[in-house]
């Protein structure tokens, strides 16, 4: 859980919280991964849930939207504008009605949130959504989980390009000892050749000492 010092706002302006008309998307919020689990309630103060998610957006990395559990055991989950957020020690408020939450549309993807998807959420809350969002949006999990795959992946080819190195260093080594190999069979062949001369030379002059002079 975070350690908030106080109330701050979170609004694309910095001085004070917008009204639900006409609440900027939230820009980028340092750490605000943090604020999943904690309690989320509407502008009025009534309970709407923990907040289980935050959607940024894929281009910018904009934290926009939070998913919120409630219902029966916390099966259920609603989007809600981060924009306009103000936190405390334990909750989050938002600047829209339980009314509007309960009657927000639901994503078809838990982990995404499509361009035509948001902007019905933007048009629904009455916040801007700004045009041209060509690669949509993306949950705080489903981008961890792809970061934590993509990092495996590259873990996985530093492995094998580190045991092809490896395979690489001992086939060399193989080729250098059979080169060298080689080279002492070659010297071993020379020496043998060398000695059975040597034998042969040495048989001639002990026939000859045999026979003596003629």
């Amino acid at each position: 859980m975070p350690s908030f010092s106080g109330p701050s706002r979170c609004s694309a302006r910095g001085s004070r919280t917008p009204e639900p008309g006409n609440a900027p998307l939230v820009p980028h919020i340092e750490s605000i991964d943090q604020w999943v689990g904690q309690e989320v309630v509407d502008r009025d103060g009534e309970k709407l849930g923990k907040l289980a998610d935050v959607f940024f957006r894929t281009e910018t990395d904009e934290a926009v939207f939070g998913a919120v559990k409630h219902g029966l055991l916390g099966r259920k989950a609603a989007l809600v504008p981060l924009a306009g957020a103000s936190l405390s020690r334990d909750h989050i408020r938002i600047a829209h009605l339980q009314a509007e939450v309960d009657a927000a549309p639901a994503p078809a993807d838990a982990g995404a949130l499509s361009p035509h998807e948001a902007a019905a959420l933007g048009s629904h809350y009455g916040i801007e959504v700004p045009p041209g969002v060509s690669y949509g949006f993306e949950s705080a999990s489903a981008r961890d989980a792809r970061r934590e795959a993509a990092a495996a992946e590259r873990a996985r080819a530093e492995k094998l390009r580190a045991e092809e190195e490896s395979r690489r260093t001992d086939a060399d080594a193989a080729r250098r000892r059979a080169e060298e190999a080689a080279r002492d069979a070659e010297r071993a062949e020379q020496d043998a050749s060398d000695a059975q001369t040597a034998a042969a030379e040495a048989d001639t002059a002990a026939g000859e000492a045999e026979r003596g002079p003629g």
